[in-house]
């Protein structure tokens, strides 16, 4: 299956490109370059939610490509890097090849402007942070929803102009080694340097008089005659400023002409950065803040258009010319009824993967009230009205167009590769898929959820549950008023949790059938076998009869729960004998518990029997001169059959055996232990075998059965 692939910018980054300029030669190094390419922070990338990539689980090649803007192609390929991580941050080093004319560009331009660093990689493993819910990634805490990629391929890294993070920057600068010159040496010009214009002097020209940065040597020179000034003039003005440590702003505003004298300088007083630095950067940042902007307005007129998005921002396009190019695809795209693919227009609310999922989770019959509280009223309103009927085929094709995935006019394999490999699809199916199972987990009546009370295990070791069964009796109080300590007694039981599950897969077939329903039936049996795996672990247990802490059997003559032979035979007599040992049963000191019994637990052959001797009133039969009453219907018991019992699988099984039991919020008979409270099968995305044309699942549910405290049970066995 293929991965989901990021393209993300990082943290602030630093350069290392040196240009140094002594005795009218000029040496440049345009190869190395240094910094952040990722601070671990959180991005918008347009997903669903915001995306965190874990740092330190990241793979990398020993050398990364450098590349100019994500593209894939050997043009635009700038160099190579290496990447390490350090700080919780990912930072890179390595060059720029100035033979390319992409590379030179972005060197040259690099003096200028402050370029990004962004980073693409392969998502192995991602997992979604709810709302609600802290996550601490790369050291810092993020509050979900958040998207947590767990586990990442570092494929490359680029430069690009607008990133992720628009608030750091790659910057190739420039540092210089001026001429020092003395306070008695006047500055060294000959004919031709008095005609030549370094990169400061360029600088400080175009600032002075509101020049482009597109405006070379050439076309400055042009200007300069076209207002009376030339390159001299202009030098000894620079260095006039500089000598008199006045800013650029209020040099740049001078447009007169000085006299053209050679100050005398100190090394530290020609500091000609300075001179124009702060104009520079100001006209830099309006740059910054300009492209910003046309992003950000290309990124709202394309919402639904992430084709021309993507060619927009790259190419440069303006707001207009944007506008212009919608508007001739929506003219184009009305003639064509019924296109598909890259081509749509959409009436109405923008569509997200929460109206996907209600839209899909009313296909397949999950109530409302369930849509409405997990993907929100909003989503399930749109769902309601304008996703009606839907089929995978189609939330496929919608999942690639939220993440900006280009998918053909024809449904094919590259469009259920592209779909596998969103973020949106795999969590649309697999929050469907668990809606499914619950609605079929719940509407399944388990017999062990009756009996059994709830508890919670937070690992997977033998866990041992201490209970406080007495606290010793309320004591006379003498003449002194002095009170009695009490003393606690308690018992111990254990609970231990295991898993049970298995995989389903979302099959080529099915999805070329559009078969959402055959689909579904998967977790839809997972969840009703999941409620009745409850059954079977509890009644294997209680048949089993196991022996307790204490060395005797669970249903036993010395716990004063068991009776045998041909009186045990369920009847008036033996019931009413069984109602009087469940009431005699004592605690730890002898005290009665005074607990009554709810339940007569008995096979499906004696239900009728059950029945009938715990809701009639009247006893008819017999010599024996006694009034006719029915006295056990007074108790209230709620008989209760069970196919288990009499299941030969079983070890133990029994057509005759019956039991009394307690309500489980008064005594502890038998607890169900939940992992962390999941008191439901987990459906969630699996891995896929390369060999499985489709998309695997996996459905797991953690719980452990064990008897708690055999006072609250009463076991007769009726007839052998």
């Amino acid at each position: 299956m293929s991965k989901p692939f990021i393209m993300a910018t990082g943290g602030e980054c630093a350069d290392s490109i040196q240009y140094v300029e002594a005795t009218g030669q000029t040496y440049r190094d345009l190869t190395k370059v240094s910094g952040v390419a990722y601070s671990g922070g959180m991005m918008n990338l347009g997903w669903r939610d915001r995306v965190v990539v874990d740092i330190a689980s990241m793979e990398m090649a020993p050398q990364i490509p450098l590349l100019l803007a994500h593209w894939n192609d050997p043009g635009a390929r700038l160099g190579v890097v290496t990447a390490k991580k350090a700080s919780n941050q990912l930072l890179v080093s390595g060059g720029i090849d100035t033979s390319n004319e992409k590379g030179k560009y972005i060197a040259e331009a690099g003096k200028k402007i402050d370029w990004q660093l962004s980073i693409g990689a392969d998502v192995m493993a991602s997992e979604r942070i709810p709302e609600g819910e802290e996550r601490t990634i790369n050291g810092q805490k993020f509050q979900g929803p958040i998207v947590h990629v767990t586990k990442a391929l570092l494929r490359e890294v680029s430069i690009v102009a607008v990133g992720a993070d628009i608030s750091t920057h790659l910057k190739i600068a420039a540092s210089f080694n001026m001429i020092t010159l003395a306070s008695n040496q006047p500055h060294p010009q000959t004919q031709k340097e008095q005609h030549q214009m370094d990169k400061i002097l360029q600088d400080f020209i175009r600032a002075k008089y509101s020049l482009g940065p597109d405006w070379d040597e050439t076309a400055i020179k042009a200007h300069l005659t076209t207002v009376g000034s030339n390159v001299e003039a202009e030098k000894a003005d620079m260095l006039k400023a500089a000598a008199h440590g006045s800013s650029a702003g209020e040099t740049l505003h001078n447009t007169a002409t000085p006299t053209v004298d050679t100050p005398t300088l100190t090394a530290g007083a020609l500091n000609l950065e300075n001179v124009v630095g702060k104009t520079v950067e100001k006209a830099l940042e309006a740059a910054r803040t300009q492209e910003t902007t046309r992003i950000t307005d290309i990124n709202k007129i394309t919402a639904e258009y992430p084709d021309i998005r993507e060619k927009a921002i790259s190419a440069g396009w303006s707001k207009i010319q944007t506008e212009q190019a919608v508007e001739v695809l929506k003219a184009y795209a009305s003639k064509l009824p019924g296109a598909t693919g890259n081509i749509i227009v959409r009436n109405g609310p923008s569509v997200d993967a929460s109206a996907l999922e209600a839209s899909l989770s009313f296909q397949c019959g999950i109530k409302e009230d369930i849509i409405k509280a997990t993907c929100g009223e909003k989503a399930m309103d749109i769902a309601d009205k304008h996703l009606r009927g839907m089929g995978l085929k189609d939330v496929m094709v919608e999942a690639c167009r939220l993440e900006g995935k280009n998918v053909g006019v024809a449904f094919n394999n590259d469009t259920i590769k592209a779909a596998f490999s969103t973020v949106s699809l795999p969590g649309i199916l697999s929050n469907v898929a668990n809606k499914k199972a619950l609605q079929a987990y719940n509407a399944i009546d388990s017999i062990a959820s009756k009996l059994c009370s709830v508890g919670d295990l937070n690992d997977f070791k033998e866990a041992e549950r201490v209970r406080l069964v007495d606290v010793g009796d309320l004591e006379l109080v003498g003449a002194d008023g002095e009170l009695k300590d009490s003393t606690v007694s308690e018992d111990r039981a254990t609970n231990k949790l295991s898993t049970y599950g298995k995989v389903f897969t979302l099959t080529r077939k099915m999805i070329y059938d559009d078969d959402l329903g055959e689909f579904l039936k998967i977790p839809t049996g997972f969840g009703s076998r999941g409620k009745r795996k409850i059954d079977q672990v509890f009644f294997s247990r209680l048949l089993s009869n196991p022996v307790q802490a204490d060395g005797k059997a669970l249903f036993s003559t010395d716990h004063k729960n068991y009776t045998g032979g041909l009186t045990s035979a369920l009847g008036v007599e033996s019931l009413e004998k069984a109602i009087t040992k469940f009431m005699d049963q004592v605690d730890s000191d002898g005290q009665p518990i005074s607990v009554e019994p709810k339940f007569l637990l008995v096979p499906t052959v004696l239900f009728p029997v059950a029945q009938r001797l715990t809701m009639s009133t009247l006893l008819i039969g017999g010599d024996a001169v006694v009034p006719a009453g029915n006295v056990i219907a007074k108790y209230g018991l709620t008989p209760i059959a069970s196919p288990y019992l009499t299941n030969a699988t079983y070890t133990g099984f029994s057509d005759t055996g019956w039991y009394l039991w307690g309500d489980p919020n008064q005594v502890d008979t038998f607890e169900i232990g939940y992992f962390r409270g999941k008191k439901s099968p987990t459906v969630e995305l699996g891995e896929t075998n390369f060999n499985t044309l489709g998309m695997s699942f996996r459905v797991y549910f953690d719980f452990g059965v064990r008897e708690q405290d055999h006072r609250g049970i009463v076991f007769n066995k009726g007839k052998v």
